[in-house]
This record gives C-alpha cells, sequence and structure tokens, in this order.
C-alpha cells in the first residue's frame, strides 16, 4: 500500500498515488492562510492533479514528495515556505522527537489553556502555569503528538515553534 492509499482510499473520483523512492521526505507541517498558493507549489514540485494537491493539504501534517538529494529537499521546502507553509525535509524512515516552544499563548489565554489540557492530558492549574510562564517548552514528544499540539495551539491562537530534540 502506498503512502497516499490511505488518503485517497474512500474516493473513486482521485487516483490513488505512490510517492517515488528517495534519501529525504519533505514535511508539510502547516499550510498557513495562503492555501491555494500551497496547493499550486504542491502541483508544480510533485506533478499532482488539483485534487492530489488539495487532499493532501487538507490532511496536513503530512509527507507530500520524497526526493534523492537535500539540495532538492531545500529547494522543496524552500517552494512550500515562499508559498507560505510551514514545511522542512527529514531523512526518510527517521523517527524524530520534537518540543513544541510556547511563544506567547495568544489573545485567546483560556482556549489555548482547554488546548493544553485536552491535548496533553494536564490539570488545569499545570496548564494555567504553563501559559502564564511562556515562553515555555513543552515535550518532548514523538513527531506525531509534536504536530498534533502544534497544530492545536496554531488554531487557538498562539504563538509556538518545533524544535527538533538531538539525538544522544
Amino acid at each position: 500500500m502506498g503512502l497516499f492509499d490511505w488518503l485517497f482510499a474512500d474516493d473513486d473520483d482521485v487516483p490513488v498515488r505512490s510517492l517515488p523512492l528517495g534519501d529525504f521526505e519533505v514535511l508539510l507541517d502547516h499550510v498557513g492562510p495562503r492555501k491555494i498558493a500551497v496547493i499550486k507549489a504542491l502541483r508544480d514540485l510533485a506533478e499532482m492533479s488539483l485534487a492530489e494537491a488539495k487532499r493532501c493539504v487538507d490532511a496536513a501534517p503530512t509527507v507530500v514528495t520524497r526526493v534523492a538529494t537535500p539540495e532538492a529537499a531545500q529547494e522543496a521546502v524552500a517552494r512550500h515556505q515562499d508559498a507560505g507553509a510551514m514545511a522542512r525535509s527529514v531523512i526518510t524512515g527517521t523517527s524524530s522527537v520534537q518540543r513544541v516552544r510556547l511563544v506567547a499563548p495568544g489573545p485567546r489565554v483560556i482556549h489555548v489553556i482547554k488546548i493544553l489540557r485536552e491535548t496533553l492530558g494536564i490539570g488545569l492549574r499545570q496548564a494555567k502555569g504553563m501559559v502564564d510562564g511562556a515562553p515555555m517548552m513543552l515535550g518532548p514528544y514523538r513527531e506525531e503528538k509534536a504536530l498534533q499540539v502544534l497544530m492545536a495551539l496554531t488554531k487557538a491562537g498562539a504563538t509556538v515553534e518545533l524544535e527538533a530534540v538531538p539525538a544522544r
């Protein structure tokens, strides 16, 4: 089963797409406000149909392409970032550990506290302490959990950053 098989399995109009093999994966973490520009960049870089690119953008965070060289990966990341998306490249098959840095809670502090409680499974006092202590590092988490926390806090209006934990 290819990487996109699960993404398009329920839609008969969109063909199933498998990514070419490569040493580097380009991850689309967050689309940002310019969704159409990101879809256009994805169509150009990965040679996807409009429907494939839209579904891929809607599924963010996700792997959007694989390339063979670090230069090609950096070019793809730069093109996505120019379009307004948060993107990065990783070596294929690596399982990274990430930390989320809560820079500022933003104007919706109560909503950010609620999101922290739900996504991290912590109490009200601990979540409030995190918000009051911003900037603060949250984690370390596996990449999937870190992206979940990052997306939830971003949607709640908080300013957050993702930081890789160096391997020991």
